[in-house]
C-alpha cells in the first residue's frame, strides 16, 4: 500500500526513508535491497526504542555513550561522563555490562586513546575491584576494554611502563602486558611490549636489589623478564640482593606459587617456578648456598596438593621452598 494513498499530502518519500532505516529491505522508490545493520527495528536490542520512542529501562543510551567517549578520547571534559560512570560502576551488573560491550563496540576501530580516557576506565575498575573475576561480573569486559586502551597508549608511545605501573602498580601492570600478549591485534608487537617491560624491570632490579624483598609480584616479574626475546642473556638478575642463607630462602619463597584446579570442587596446588629462579639467581650464588639447602631440607613434607586455599603456614612455606633448593641444586 502507498504511503500517499493512506495519508494524502504526507512526505511519503521521508516516511520510507525512516521505515528503510527501521527496517532494511523496506525501501524508497521500489528498490528492494536488504542492507542489515545494528539499530533496525529487527535487532531486539532496539526494538523497544521504535516502540517507546524512548531508551527502554534496563538500557543504555548509545548517544549518551558516543559523547562520553568521544570527549574523554579527546582529552576534554564532558559533565555527562558522570552519568555514565554511576551506570558503570552501578550494582545493576546487567546494565553495567551492556554500557561496557557498547562501549567496546564503538571504540574497537580506534588506533588512538588518551590519558583522560584511561583514568576513566581506572576508576570504574577500582569501583569495582571487590568483585574480582566473579561470574557474570561486569569488571571481565570492563578490564578487557582497559586493557586495550593501555596498550593502544603503549603503542602510540602515549604510556611507558613506567607510566603503567605508576597509575596500576606492578602487579596489575605485569596481569595487563600478559594480556596483551593474548590480544590477536598486538600479535605482532607483543614482542617489543615485552621487551620494553623486562627492560624496565632490569633497570628498576638492578638500581635497588634492596627493595627485591619488597615486590610482591618479584615472580611474575622474573618471568615476564625471562620469556622477554631480546633480555634473556639478563641471567643472575637477583644475585646483588642476596647476602646470606636467609635471603637467599626468602627470595626463593617468592618464587613459590598457588595453582587453582577445578574438577568437582576447587583447590590449590604449590608449585616453585624453577626455570625462574634458576634463571634469575645465577648458578654462582646457588652452589654458594647449595650445601645448606640439602641440610635443612625436610625428609617429610606436609600435603602441598590438596589445599582447600591459597595460603600455608610459614613454616609449611619454608619447608616446602627448602625442599625445591634441594631439588634444584
Amino acid at each position: 500500500m502507498r504511503v500517499a494513498s493512506v495519508e494524502p499530502g504526507v512526505n511519503a518519500e521521508g516516511v520510507v526513508r525512516l521505515l528503510s532505516y527501521m527496517y532494511p529491505g523496506v525501501t524508497v522508490k521500489g528498490i528492494n535491497q536488504y542492507v542489515g545493520h545494528e539499530r533496525a527495528a529487527s535487532d531486539e536490542s532496539y526494538l523497544q526504542r521504535y516502540l517507546l520512542l524512548a531508551v527502554p529501562e534496563g538500557d543504555v543510551s548509545d548517544r549518551l555513550i558516543e559523547d562520553v567517549l568521544n570527549a574523554l578520547a579527546g582529552d576534554l571534559y564532558v559533565d555527562s561522563k558522570k552519568d555514565l560512570a554511576s551506570i558503570m560502576d552501578g550494582p545493576d551488573w546487567d546494565l553495567a555490562t551492556l554500557a561496557f560491550s557498547k562501549s567496546l563496540e564503538i571504540r574497537k576501530a580506534a588506533n588512538t586513546t588518551s590519558l583522560t580516557l584511561i583514568d576513566f576506565l581506572r576508576a570504574r575498575v577500582t569501583a569495582r575491584d571487590l568483585e574480582d573475576y566473579d561470574l557474570g561480573s561486569p569488571i571481565v569486559p570492563l578490564k578487557g576494554w582497559m586493557n586495550r586502551e593501555i596498550a593502544l597508549g603503549i603503542r602510540t608511545e602515549l604510556l611507558s611502563i613506567e607510566d603503567v605501573v605508576q597509575r596500576f602498580g606492578e602487579a596489575e601492570t605485569v596481569r595487563i602486558i600478559n594480556t596483551i600478549s593474548r590480544m590477536l591485534e598486538f600479535k605482532n608487537e607483543f614482542a617489543q611490549v615485552a621487551n620494553k617491560a623486562a627492560s624496565y624491570w632490569i633497570a628498576n632490579i638492578r638500581s635497588n636489589p634492596a627493595g627485591v624483598g619488597n615486590k610482591e609480584s618479584l615472580a611474575p616479574i622474573i618471568h615476564l623478564v625471562y620469556s622477554a626475546p631480546e633480555v634473556r642473556s639478563e641471567t643472575g638478575l637477583l644475585d646483588d640482593a642476596i647476602n646470606s642463607f636467609e635471603d637467599y630462602v626468602a627470595i626463593a619463597q617468592k618464587f613459590v606459587i598457588f595453582n587453582r584446579w577445578v574438577g568437582s570442587g576447587v583447590h590449590y596446588e604449590m608449585e616453585f617456578m624453577k626455570k625462574e629462579f634458576e634463571f634469575a639467581v645465577s648458578e654462582e650464588v646457588r652452589d654458594i648456598y647449595r650445601d645448606e639447602a640439602l641440610e635443612e631440607s625436610p625428609f617429610d613434607l606436609e600435603n602441598t596438593e590438596e589445599l582447600a586455599e591459597p595460603d600455608v603456614a610459614p613454616e609449611i612455606m619454608r619447608a616446602f621452598t627448602l625442599r625445591a633448593l634441594a631439588i634444584s641444586v
